[in-house]
């Protein structure tokens, strides 16, 4: 039994559509630029849920220039995370805390404590202390780092409603950041 030649022309478009469609979705998807034309920094950007309060904020990677603070040449540091949207008050007597993973799901250290200026890939610098990034919201609203320290500082910018904590010596590449993870607690 033949199939009629109007027939097997109608699949034969249909497949070729199908195979185009989807081949330029990936191209679309391929080309998509967080950042602004022209500039040659790339960071990562997402809207996390703080279950404790029931609340979305975004969370940013603030990345250094190439070349400082131990990065190589040519590589951004990962000098802090901003996080907007916080509402103080609905977080009231919440804790938050902020790990970066790498691909196999392991967490980095965010920050250095011992003064060397090199990352932590090339000098190796892990504790439990600088693989979280714990927030507090007391009672009042007001938002502090846990444990407060002098390697890790957080401000407030009003304009922007954004919250900024910043590493005195970063620990890792703003390029190794595969994934962020938040998790919340009542206190």
């Amino acid at each position: 039994m033949t199939i009629p030649a109007r027939s097997r022309a109608i699949k034969l478009y249909l497949g070729a559509s199908i195979l185009i469609f989807t081949g330029f979705g990936s191209i679309l998807a391929a080309n998509i630029i967080i950042t602004s034309p022209g500039q040659t920094h790339e960071f990562g950007r997402g809207e996390y849920q703080i279950r404790a309060c029931d609340t979305w904020v975004s969370i940013d990677l603030i990345e250094g220039a190439t070349g400082e603070s131990g990065a190589p040449e040519g590589f951004s540091p990962l000098n802090g995370i901003s996080i907007q949207g916080l509402d103080t008050n609905r977080c009231a007597n919440t804790q938050f805390q902020l790990a970066i993973l790498d691909l196999r799901g392991m967490a980095y250290p965010l920050y250095r404590t011992d003064g060397y200026a090199k990352m932590c890939t090339e000098s190796d610098c892990s504790s439990p202390q600088t693989q979280k990034l714990s927030v507090k919201i007391d009672a009042l609203g007001k938002v502090s780092l846990v444990p407060q320290d002098e390697f890790h500082s957080i401000s407030y910018e009003g304009q922007t409603g954004t919250y900024k904590v910043l590493f005195r010596q970063p620990g890792i590449l703003a390029k190794d950041v595969s994934r962020i993870t938040i998790q919340s607690q009542g206190i």
